[in-house]
Formats: C-alpha cells, structure tokens, sequence
C-alpha cells in the first residue's frame, strides 16, 4: 500500500439517514448501510457511490429505482462515466477545430499527390519519398488533432472524467513529435531541392564526401534523436492519474503532478532542442546553396554577426520561415503547461483559449502555411525540366543554332520513327541506305577496315610508298609479301551497306570515272594502279 494513490483523501459525506441505523434512505431508494460499508462503499461529495473499483451516480433520478442486493450488486443502477452534461466551450471549440483538421487531410492528400508525382526518372541521390515525407507527417498530425479534438466533446458532457479525457490528452501531446518531424522533412527537402538543381545544372560542382556531405548525413540523425527522445519521455506512461479530476482535493494531488511531472518538463527541453537542429538545417541549406555576394570585410559563408542573421531572413522561404516561428509558439507552450496545470489542456477546468489558442490553433496556421505553399508551388520535375529546356535555348542561342519548331518533325515524318528508323533515314540522305538489315547493330558490331579505293580493306592492304597513318606497313614491304586477311562478314556487310553494287559513290569528283573503275576492279589489277593514283586516293569521308 505505498502508492500514494491510496493515501489520499477526499471529500467524503455521511450516509444519510434512513428508517433505522442500518438503513440509509437516497432519495427514495432504501440502501443497507452493512451492505455498503462491508464492500467499501463510500458517498463522495459529487454525489457517487464508488468503492475504487465501481462507481455509480447516487442523486436523483438515477438512483430512484436502483435495488442494492446483500452481495453487494447493484440493480437499474445508472455508471458514474456517463455524459449527462451538455456540450460547453470546450466541446465546441473542439468541434470546430476538428473541422478544420479533417479539411487539413484532404488539403494534404491532393498535395500529395501533386508534389509526390513523378515526371523524371528516379535519382538514388534524390529519391521521390524525400518530397513525401513532409505530407505523410502532416496527415499524421492532422489525424491526431481530429481525434483529440473530438474526444474533447465528452470531457465537457462526462459527469466523472475518464477516458476521453485522457484520449485528448494522449493525442494532443503525440502531436509535438510529429509536428516537429513535419517541419523538419520539409526544411531539409527544401535543403536538398537546392542541391538537386545545381547538380543538374553542374554535375560535379558539389561531392558527397566534404564536410557539407557528412553534415547533412548527421542531421536527421541528430533530429530523429530528439525527437524520439520526446517522444518516449512523453507517451508511454500511465496516464490513469490524468482522470483523476473528480474533486478539487483530488485534482491537486494526483492530476496536477502528474501533468507537470519531470518527463513532460523534459520531453518538452528536448523539443526546444530538436527546433535548434531544424534551424541549423535550413541555415546550412542557405549557407551551401544560396550564396550571396561578399562584402569587402565579410567573413566566409553567408556572413558572421548581423549581416550573417539579415542573409538567413532574407534568403529563407517564407513558408518555412512563418512554419518555423509557428512551430516556436507551440513549443512555448508546451513548456509553460509542463510548469503550470493552469493552462494546460490537461485540466479539465482549464480556459479553452490557452490550448486551443497556443497549442490547437498554431498548429492548424502551421499546416496552413505549409499548405498554401503547396499548392503555390509546382511539381519538382516539372520545374526542372522547364529549367532545362531554358538552358537549352540559352546554349542555342551562344551556338547561334535556330531550332525547328515542332511541326517540322511532324511533317517530315521523323516524330514516328524510331531510333533505328532515323538511323536509316540519315544514311539515306547521302544515298547508301541499305534496307532490310539492321544498321544499329551492324555499326555497333563491325570491325571498320582502312578504306582503299571505294573499297573496305585491312591495313595490311595499304599502298606501298605512300606512308599511310592507318597502316604498320614499312616502304620496303610490297604488296606480295604482306599477309593477306580475309575481311570478316562484319565488314563485308558495312562495306557492302555504305557502297552497294552498281552505284559509282565518287562520280561528283573530276576524276570519277577513274575511281569508280576501281571499285571493280580486281585486287591483283589493283596493286599495279596504286602508285599512278596515289594522289587521287580518297582517305576518309570527309574527302568526299
């Protein structure tokens, strides 16, 4: 018996008189006072019979046709934790609130869906969830705040306070470490979006294995810490004492401390904590990734001092920003309620403006802001592909390059091609297509000889006397003492593709009879012309 629940008294009241001494008279139902003091039954001031494990309500009407039998039962008797009252300020403050949370979901549903789409294949530096994880945290904390709202109807219509007002209490304090995760997911994805447009514009310009790399690996980890810390200090424990609001005496003993006891005052220090690593995170954010222009004098980075804070104001997101000073009204007064029940929305007495003004109602503006920058924004991908699309036409523009409009593709028929099929119309455009085969394949596959005379020869092949750079062959070497190589069936069927029979591929040169002639011409017959035609002899494509 050392728990000192049971150590504390309260107001109790005789039982009152009946027809004798063993009888006691409710109303005008006829109790046995043995009956009730052998099960401990004892009449407490708010009217209600309660021996600590059942309590019933002990005024009229619900006790008029209640039957008490010698074991101690009781019959047509009507529960102590039952809502008879009527719904006051609490209740409805709650009701309108809860309207304004659920709305809250189906405003973070549709921004979900808008930002968490994807338009752009999947980097592993970037993964799409990253975007998501600020609307997941935020239907979070919207359904906990509809559900403590809610609940906040019964605590006003409970007669004796029991469970709802521990349900309001459990997830109205849930809320903080989710509210915090919600504001830091979004801070730090705004972090990363930085980044991701300048690695797209320039690749290498930022590592991942420099010291700003390691800092932004070590933050969530720091966050999630405090966080979670908050979390386990605050929600699981008993939460029993918290009901024990049915008298003044007893509110004072039981309920009072526990609302205010060390984990709820240090759940609340560790949040204060978290808020500082969220503040870190997005002035590392501005510091890497918003650069501003030095002052003569200024230190590094984005300044030291006053100029260092007017830079974090003026380059942090105005959504973020207004989340933040939001964010540090609520955890100012979730550390002023763990000091002072007064204002805590743990008490059942207490004023529904400090709850519902500082805690209920700064997290509704707080999803407010970040919902309006939502729907304000656009979708990430679609931003970066209208960012690369403005760089390509700045590059054109250098280049002096004037781009088709769209329909020029269109007419010409390019648009329903596939990539082999434009391969094979480029090819075509000089008048060496070759049809039925598979050119992609064929390029990729063959082996591309040193072309002698309109024909694909190895460098063995090569001319003797005129130094060939394509070519290991010595001048002492002639053609008859060179090895000969069968060419292989690749580079017959390119040779075969780029100079198809009967077409003269050099007719367009003054001398292009000469040449064509070779193309036909016997290797034996070959070797004797070479010397006289040397200085005609096409090299590469580019004589052409």
């Amino acid at each position: 018996m050392n728990d000192p629940l049971h150590l504390v008294s309260r107001d109790t009241l005789p039982f009152p008189p009946g027809a004798n001494a063993s009888d006691t008279l409710f109303t005008t139902a006829h109790f046995s006072t043995n009956v009730l003091l052998t099960h401990n039954y004892t009449l407490y001031t708010n009217l209600t019979l309660s021996n600590e494990t059942k309590c019933y309500l002990a005024f009229a009407p619900y006790i008029t046709r209640t039957v008490l039998l010698p074991n101690g039962t009781f019959l047509n008797s009507t529960d102590c934790y039952v809502p008879l009252h009527s719904i006051r300020s609490r209740g409805y403050t709650g009701i309108g609130f809860a309207v304004l949370f659920a709305t809250a979901i189906m405003l973070a549903l549709i921004c979900l869906k808008k930002h968490g789409q994807r338009f752009l294949r999947e980097e592993k530096r970037f993964r799409a969830v990253g975007r998501r994880w600020t609307w997941y945290w935020m239907l979070f904390v919207a359904a906990c705040g509809l559900i403590s709202c809610v609940t906040g109807v019964d605590v006003d219509r409970y007669y004796v306070q029991g469970m709802p007002v521990i349900l309001q209490s459990f997830f109205y304090t849930l809320m903080v470490p989710g509210t915090l995760a919600m504001v830091w997911e979004g801070v730090r994805h705004w972090g990363s979006w930085q980044e991701r447009q300048i690695v797209d514009h320039s690749p290498y310009a930022l590592p991942q294995d420099d010291r700003r790399g390691k800092t932004e690996f070590y933050l969530p980890l720091v966050f999630y810490l405090f966080a979670w810390l908050t979390f386990f200090l605050t929600i699981p424990r008993s939460w029993t004492p918290i009901q024990k609001q049915r008298s003044t005496s007893q509110t004072a003993l039981v309920a009072a401390p526990a609302a205010t006891d060390a984990r709820f005052k240090a759940g609340a220090v560790l949040s204060v904590a978290a808020y500082i690593v969220i503040c870190y995170s997005l002035w590392h954010s501005i510091k890497h990734y918003r650069r501003q222009p030095r002052r003569e004098g200024a230190g590094e980075g984005t300044g030291e001092g006053v100029e260092g804070v007017k830079i974090f104001f003026r380059e942090s997101p105005k959504i973020w920003l207004s989340s933040l000073l939001l964010l540090a009204i609520r955890l100012a007064y979730g550390i002023a309620s763990s000091f002072s029940f007064h204002i805590s929305l743990l008490n059942v007495s207490v004023n529904p403006g400090w709850p519902y003004g500082l805690g209920y109602g700064a997290t509704v503006l707080l999803m407010g802001a970040i919902i309006v920058g939502g729907f304000g924004e656009r979708n990430e991908d679609l931003q970066l592909m209208e960012q690369k699309r403005e760089r390509g036409i700045r590059d054109d523009e250098e280049l002096g390059v004037v781009r088709k409009p769209g329909w020029w593709r269109k007419g010409r028929g390019d648009a329903l091609l596939d990539d082999e099929g434009r391969l094979r119309a480029m090819i075509g455009e000089v008048g060496v297509a070759k049809r039925g085969s598979n050119v992609e394949a064929e390029l990729e596959m063959g082996e591309m000889g040193v072309r002698e005379g309109g024909s694909a020869v190895h460098s063995q092949d090569a001319r003797i006397g005129d130094p060939d750079p394509f070519t290991d062959a010595t001048p002492a070497s002639t053609p008859e003492s060179l090895p000969r190589e069968r060419p292989t069936s690749q580079t017959q069927s390119i040779r075969s593709m780029l100079f198809p029979e009967n077409e003269e591929p050099f007719r367009d040169l003054p001398d292009g009879p000469k040449e064509a002639e070779t193309v036909n011409t016997p290797r034996s017959e070959m070797g004797s012309s070479r010397t006289e035609r040397s200085s005609q002899r096409i090299r590469s494509m580019l004589d052409v």
